[in-house]
């Protein structure tokens, strides 16, 4: 005799609170951003205000990704936004 639960979907697998999920996403990515930020405001002193020059100084320095691979400009502008957003009174726009 088969057990009920091996004929369970997927979906009924998922968390049952997928807020919580994304609220725990954010907030690593939020810690990412703090510890990437240091950097970035090193770059904007030296006159890196571009979100290519940013990128291209990041990888310079070494600074990896999330992932481990080099800094694109579409991520440093991501980021950007992101640490625009963690410093705003509101707080973060989603």
């Amino acid at each position: 005799m088969t057990s009920q639960t091996e004929f369970r979907s997927r979906s009924d697998l998922r968390s049952t609170k997928p807020h919580l999920a994304s609220a725990a996403k954010r907030a690593i990515a939020d810690a990412r951003a703090e510890r990437v930020a240091p950097f970035v405001e090193q770059l904007r002193s030296q006159g890196h205000l571009s979100a290519t020059r940013i990128a291209r100084g990041l990888n310079d320095l070494k600074v990896p990704t999330p992932a481990g691979k080099q800094w694109t400009a579409t991520q440093v502008g991501r980021l950007l936004r992101r640490l625009a957003a963690m410093k705003s009174p509101a707080g973060p726009q989603r």
